[in-house]
């Protein structure tokens, strides 16, 4: 470690903390930069007043350097110091051969809701700060080619500059409960950070990844250092994010009032098989920019995508569906069809994945980012096959369903989740049916677009999707 050397302006913890006064346990998320380490100090000094959340240090060994080890050892002796408990986790996984930085945050995302689960936080700690929000909005704003952070204008569609959020839900993996990300430090800048070390006497591990220009955000780092004066500085930044973040729960709340009114699941027999369905009114009486949100959204939930398709194919969609131009189109693995009155949006039928488990399977399964199987020790042991119906599927049941199902439920139907053994269909959980003797997994339908990083700004949206998504499911007992 080196010693920090520069100034502290006065204390702010009690500004800083002041969302995370009901918490009973806080997973403080350390790594041994300056950030960090700034944040555990800082939380520390908070945490000894009376009736205040009890913490636990937690470090991510990403096995990408040798030194990371060590450096985990050093976090934990400074949380010795403090008489604090401390866990290390490892990222085991093998590493991919590209998109390391992506695949390494959301494993130390898993891995610190791992930890949180295991010692009963419900809250994680993140340093992110005033820097690191300039940052991300720029290099988000670099690649969609958008330059004015003036003022937003009424068709804006960017909602990825809301930015970093000060509160949010982390909802992944499928095995743990949802926890909590806190990231009190969004207001400060990484120089006051050390600023306050320095004051203290304390040091802090650079990272030499921060010096490769490899990584985007460090060649950003760089331009902003040669060329501040072209770029808008973080106070600007900030208060645009806020200006989105605003918008983005208007949005939310704006779909909400549509998808109450205009936006259902197909039921025949009563079933769910998979056809949403948006009234073509909503696209009369919708804002355009409320209209291609929705899109968005349900898209990716009927996909089972990570991520919303592009706001310009969604504004193109939604001028189609307006115009009478749109017959039938594949968009973020859904067919989107335009009928007389309304829009279907069902999965579509490729790239389905096909799970096959054993005594080494995890207890909890997402499949198609769609839907999460929880299965018993017994049953994983059942060596099952988890896959879309088919048409292999769909020729077992029996003749009579089989001949009442439209045409179009049974395009869907053959995209929908089911288990089988040996060949033969033993649980489809959208019907609901199950074989004779078959022991049922629990299951509950998911959709990490909405949900995996949820920020405060689309809770209303993201309660209205779930109501949706359950409305129909809960109503039989499978088990």
């Amino acid at each position: 470690m080196r010693n920090a050397s520069t100034t502290i302006r006065g204390d702010f913890s009690e500004h800083l903390f002041k969302d995370l006064v009901d918490e009973t346990h806080i997973l403080v998320a350390v790594s041994g930069g300056s950030d960090s380490i700034a944040l555990l100090y800082l939380l520390n000094d908070w945490a000894k007043a009376p009736n205040r959340a009890k913490l636990t240090v937690a470090t991510i060994d990403h096995g990408l350097r040798k030194a990371a080890s060590g450096e985990a050892k050093q976090v934990g002796e400074i949380a010795q110091q403090l008489g604090l408990p401390h866990v290390t986790k490892r990222w085991k996984a093998q590493k991919p051969q590209s998109g390391v930085s992506q695949k390494a945050r959301e494993a130390r995302y898993a891995l610190l809701s791992e930890i949180a689960r295991d010692v009963g936080a419900t809250v994680i700690a993140l340093g992110h700060n005033l820097d690191d929000q300039r940052e991300t909005v720029l290099m988000r704003a670099e690649r969609s080619g958008y330059s004015n952070f003036e003022n937003l204008h009424d068709d804006f569609s960017n909602i990825g500059l809301s930015g970093i959020r000060p509160k949010s839900t982390y909802c992944g993996p499928p095995s743990f409960k949802p926890v909590g990300l806190a990231r009190p430090l969004l207001t400060i800048t990484r120089r006051e950070l050390r600023s306050y070390l320095g004051k203290i006497g304390i040091g802090w591990i650079d990272d030499p990844s921060n010096e490769d220009d490899h990584y985007e955000r460090v060649r950003l780092r760089r331009a902003l250092e040669a060329h501040p004066e072209t770029y808008p500085g973080a106070e600007k930044i900030n208060k645009f994010t806020d200006q989105v973040a605003l918008l983005r729960e208007n949005l939310g709340r704006e779909c909400v009032a549509v998808i109450n009114k205009h936006v259902h699941w197909q039921q025949y027999l009563e079933l769910a098989d998979g056809v949403l369905m948006i009234d073509r009114g909503a696209f009369a009486e919708g804002n355009v920019s409320v209209m291609q949100y929705l899109l968005r959204v349900l898209i990716g939930i009927v996909g089972g995508r990570d991520f919303y398709i592009a706001p310009k194919k969604a504004l193109q969609l939604v001028d189609d569906i307006q115009n009478g131009l749109l017959n039938r189109r594949s968009l973020g693995s859904t067919i989107v069809d335009l009928q007389r009155d309304q829009i279907h949006i069902w999965r579509e039928n490729r790239n389905l994945p096909t799970i096959e488990t054993d005594e080494t399977s995890e207890a909890a399964i997402c499949w198609d980012g769609r839907i999460i199987y929880r299965f018993s020790e017994a049953q994983f042991r059942q060596n099952l096959v988890l896959r879309g119906l088919g048409e292999e599927g769909f020729e077992q049941f029996e003749d009579g369903l089989r001949q009442l199902l439209k045409p179009l439920s049974q395009k869907s139907l053959i995209t929908q989740p089911a288990i089988f053994s040996q060949g033969r269909l033993v649980f489809a959980p959208f019907l609901p049916w199950k074989a004779d003797g078959f022991v049922a997994p629990e299951f509950q339908y998911w959709s990490p677009s909405i949900e995996q990083f949820l920020p405060e700004c689309d809770f209303l949206l993201a309660r209205e999707i779930t109501q949706l998504r359950y409305r129909i499911h809960n109503q039989a007992d499978i088990a």
